[in-house]
């Protein structure tokens, strides 16, 4: 997966840093009494798509995106949200997860989110190999975030160590798998979208793999 340079701190598989991706923020105008589904403005780059749905039990003490309240008045996606649209396709009991990208690099966020909280003890990791690490025995989910750690952590070898190449365990493979199923719904959303069909949750339909 091509990396874009962003570091986080490492972790452990049973307990996920709450900053891995970007939080989801309210779009402006919010109203609590609303009840008209809309899009995320396009200044907020990740928001989980307004409405009821289902995401799978976090870890402990990890937040999960918080749906949006709908605001007052609907705001529609301009031309370039609608080229960056993205969306997890990850599917339970009937229900997609909901989470929503308007980035540039849509495809990098949601794959992150999905590695981080639906699939974060299966998914494609490293683990440094120093023996005095403080951080031993904890998982980067990307390999430019143990590449970063792993600067400072050399350091603290003894004399004369030689660098050891990072421990890799598990697999993207299924991750992959719900990353392809998504791309023809996605697609069918943009042209919808193009075509001036207004934003909503039911533009998301359950995925399959």
């Amino acid at each position: 997966m091509a990396e874009d340079g962003q570091t986080f701190t490492p972790f452990s598989p049973l307990q996920h840093p709450a900053d891995l991706y970007s939080p989801p923020l309210s779009p402006p105008g919010i109203s609590e009494s609303s009840s008209t589904p809309t899009l995320p403005s396009p200044s907020t780059p990740d928001s989980p798509l307004a409405g009821p749905s289902y995401t799978q039990p976090p870890a402990t003490n990890q937040p999960t995106p918080r749906p949006l309240t709908p605001p007052a008045q609907a705001q529609e996606p301009a031309s370039k949200d609608i080229e960056q649209f993205d969306f997890c396709p990850w599917t339970r009991q009937g229900q997609t997860c909901g989470y929503t990208s308007w980035t540039c690099s849509s495809n990098k966020q949601i794959k992150r989110h999905m590695k981080v909280v639906h699939f974060p003890d299966t998914s494609l990791g490293y683990e440094c190999p120093n023996s005095r690490c403080t951080h031993k025995n904890l998982l980067f989910l990307r390999k430019d975030a143990c590449n970063e750690h792993r600067k400072g952590c050399d350091l603290v070898q003894a004399l004369g160590y030689v660098p050891l190449p990072n421990i890799v365990s598990g697999s993207d493979a299924e991750v992959n798998q719900w990353m392809k199923a998504r791309r023809k719904q996605k697609r069918e959303i943009i042209k919808k979208l193009r075509n001036g069909t207004p934003w909503s949750e039911d533009l998301l339909q359950p995925v399959s793999i």
